[in-house]
Order: C-alpha cells, then sequence, then structure tokens
C-alpha cells in the first residue's frame, strides 16, 4: 500500500480539484504500474473474485464484458478507494451544494460504505471491463444504486 499511498500523496490535488470543477473530471496520472494493471488482467478469469459477468452485446452495450467484483475487493482496489476517496469528497460535497442538494458525504470512504450498507446496498459496485477490440481491461466503478457517490474512477 506504500507504492500506492505515495503516489496518491504526491499528486496535484489542487489542480485535480480544479480540473473537476472545470471541466468535470480530472486525469489522475501513474497511480498504477505496469505490473499491477497486468494483475488485474492477470486475475480476470478467476471467478472467485467476481459475482456477475455481464456480456454487453445482450444489452446493446457495446462489443465485450464487464465483471462485477466480489468483496472483500483485491487489496489494490480497495487501497486506491480508501485513498482517493477523502480527496474527492471535498469535491462531492461542493457540486451538492452548488446544486442545492441535500447531501453530504462522509470525510472517509469506511464512512460512506457504512451509510451504503445503511441503505442495504450491500454489493461492490466496482468493475472491471474487458473491450473485444481494446488492448486493455479497464477498472471502474458504476452508479446504479439510490445512494450514490457522484465520481468513478478508471484506470487505462
Amino acid at each position: 500500500m506504500q507504492n500506492i499511498q505515495s503516489k496518491i500523496a504526491s499528486q496535484d490535488w489542487e489542480s485535480i480539484t480544479e480540473s473537476m470543477h472545470e471541466n468535470g473530471f480530472a486525469i489522475i496520472p501513474n497511480v498504477l504500474n505496469n505490473e499491477q494493471c497486468e494483475d488485474l488482467k492477470f486475475d480476470y478469469d478467476n471467478p472467485n473474485l467476481y459475482r456477475k459477468t455481464v456480456v454487453m452485446e445482450r444489452y446493446r452495450f457495446g462489443l465485450g464484458e464487464y465483471k462485477y467484483f466480489n468483496y472483500p475487493l483485491p487489496d489494490l482496489i480497495q487501497d486506491i478507494r480508501s485513498l482517493i476517496y477523502p480527496k474527492l469528497a471535498p469535491i462531492a460535497n461542493a457540486w451538492m451544494k452548488v446544486l442545492n442538494i441535500d447531501t453530504v458525504f462522509p470525510e472517509t470512504h469506511a464512512e460512506l460504505l457504512q451509510q451504503c450498507h445503511d441503505n442495504n446496498q450491500l454489493k461492490a459496485t466496482v468493475l472491471i471491463l474487458k473491450l473485444v477490440k481494446a488492448v486493455s481491461i479497464r477498472c471502474i466503478r458504476i452508479c446504479m444504486v439510490m445512494f450514490i457517490f457522484p465520481f468513478r474512477l478508471s484506470y487505462f
């Protein structure tokens, strides 16, 4: 975790925050190295890691598939979520205020997960995406429940 922790801590969070406010997104470079990406890709065929597979063609989402992770999440993914969330929560709270939405996100990812569990959201929404014509597999989080955090992370 130290490697991920230092990579996240060393980011220019002021610029990232500014980009989020101005553009609605930000690129956070060099969080994962090639070896970590390859490890995630290697584990794609391990059925014990996933709770559900969605074949995209079936729903006309495109070509490929994605798999929802089971809890417990792989350490790498859990670490990234826990470390980046406190940086994103203030941005999300600022957006909620501007939009006059009466939602305040907690300071820690653990508190957010507790709120999810309190609202009977017990399944992991982290997924890994494999596109047919892509050379990479991407991990993203989608919002598919009533209680949502407004951002998702994509790893390329």
